[in-house]
């Protein structure tokens, strides 16, 4: 169990959002979450992100988990380039390639077992990461996306708002976050794009939360669906 709701209400003032619901992620699980306009899908996303506190119930999940939220918002900083945003998402593997780097040098003098262990271990995990072929996989999601590698070059601010929220995805899918929360994702997208992102959804080797009106999409990606109706769920 990576998340789970228990008992979980929220109001805003006399009106009640939901009450008493159970909600869990599990593992993988590609999940939807559905209900007509206005029944406040997104204030649940919101709660499981932690923009929004429930008013009663327990929240239980992992230790250490991450959760990535894409809302219909744009990047804060937008005197960035795009590369330097995009490159926020792979921070670990800069700071592991430092330490190789670091212990290769050591290691011109330094040859005893521990040492040597200790650069094993980080050569393991920077492979995990991908370490080796990040940037290629930047570029793929990247263009994916409708953009060209040129871009990357290119202010934030110099973008329209639904191509800077494209760039707002394309960074927290590069995230890889244990849990990813999407808020009318399809928004913003060619059928193309929209094709391409059902098939990475699915391979997503993580959990996933949708928020969607797009019913095709949904069902070609989930494997769990939750409605939300008149406060419960």
């Amino acid at each position: 169990m990576l998340y789970q709701i228990n008992k979980g209400s929220k109001s805003f003032g006399a009106s009640s959002v939901f009450s008493d619901i159970q909600f869990e992620i599990k593992n993988v699980e590609k999940i939807a979450i559905v209900g007509r306009n206005g029944c406040r899908k997104s204030t649940l996303v919101k709660c499981i992100n932690g923009n929004e506190n429930l008013d009663s119930g327990t929240i239980h999940k992992q230790n250490n988990i991450t959760i990535g939220y894409l809302a219909q918002k744009t990047l804060e900083d937008e005197d960035k380039t795009v590369l330097e945003e995009l490159n926020e998402a792979f921070s670990e593997i800069f700071k592991i390639e430092e330490e190789l780097k670091d212990l290769e040098s050591i290691m011109k003098e330094d040859h005893s077992e521990k040492t040597l262990e200790k650069y094993a271990l980080l050569q393991s995990k920077f492979e995990m990461l991908n370490g080796y072929s990040y940037e290629s996989e930047m570029k793929t999601v990247f263009s994916r996306f409708g953009f060209n590698e040129s871009d990357l070059n290119r202010e934030v601010k110099t973008f329209s708002g639904g191509q800077r929220t494209r760039i707002a995805f394309v960074k927290l899918l590069l995230m890889k976050p244990d849990i990813l929360l999407l808020d009318e994702p399809t928004n913003h997208l060619d059928l193309e794009t929209i094709e391409w992102l059902e098939g990475y959804l699915k391979r997503y080797p993580k959990a996933v939360v949708l928020v969607s009106h797009d019913r095709m999409f949904l069902d070609d990606v989930v494997d769990v669906v939750y409605e939300i109706e008149y406060g419960k769920m």
